[in-house]
């Protein structure tokens, strides 16, 4: 294991605790969000353990991505309240299907079109919060609304990775394994920003754009 993953593994199992103890407090957004960090967590451990056991983890991340985008989705519906967002996890369904099926099964290959479709949704998701919060006329700083710092994590996570998931797409194997190490440390470090700003917002200000239990 890379000196720069172990940080990563102890931020995860931090966010868990961390969220399970602020749980009870937190409103329906942060809620989801905190299964979305359960799920990862779970995926990351998981695929540690295959690719020493196995050198083979695609088939934890294919699973995980569709689990994933249903939580963004459903944590950010909490707060934007458009229908538009829940019928995306269908369409983001059947994209996901077809692709297993036809051009990036679960054993061979990266899930890197299904990745790419997330990554885009989720950005747009974050884009509307954040328009939604500056249109919002009740005065109250960016900062105490309980899902900023997340979403800013989010957006520079989703920037980052969109570049990696698209060289993967772009590059021959040859050029991609070469840069592969430059990458990897690129995704680690928007890893571990993506999920310590989860945690920021567990612990933070629970001010929400609509009102929740």
């Amino acid at each position: 294991m890379s000196w720069y993953f172990a940080p990563y593994y102890l931020i995860l199992a931090a966010g868990v605790i961390i969220g399970a103890w602020r749980y009870k407090t937190l409103p329906n957004s942060l809620r989801f969000l905190f299964w979305t960090f359960c799920a990862a967590t779970v995926t990351e451990y998981v695929a540690l353990f295959q690719i020493l056991r196995y050198q083979n983890n695609l088939l934890v991340y294919h699973l995980y991505m569709p689990v994933a985008f249903t939580l963004y989705c459903l944590t950010y519906y909490s707060e934007i309240g458009n229908r538009i967002i829940l019928y995306s996890i269908g369409f983001f369904l059947v994209f996901y299907g077809i692709n297993i099926s036809l051009w990036q099964p679960f054993l061979t290959k990266f899930g890197s079109n299904s990745a790419i479709l997330m990554l885009v949704l989720t950005t747009i998701w974050v884009l509307w919060y954040f328009r939604r919060l500056l249109a919002n006329p009740e005065e109250k700083h960016l900062k105490n609304y309980a899902l900023f710092p997340a979403s800013c994590g989010l957006l520079l996570f989703n920037t980052s990775t969109l570049i990696v998931f698209s060289a993967h797409d772009i590059l021959s194997e040859q050029e991609y394994i070469a840069a592969f190490p430059v990458f990897n440390i690129i995704r680690q470090v928007a890893n571990d920003i993506l999920y310590s700003t989860f945690i920021l917002s567990f612990i933070g200000k629970k001010v929400t754009l609509r009102p929740q239990t």
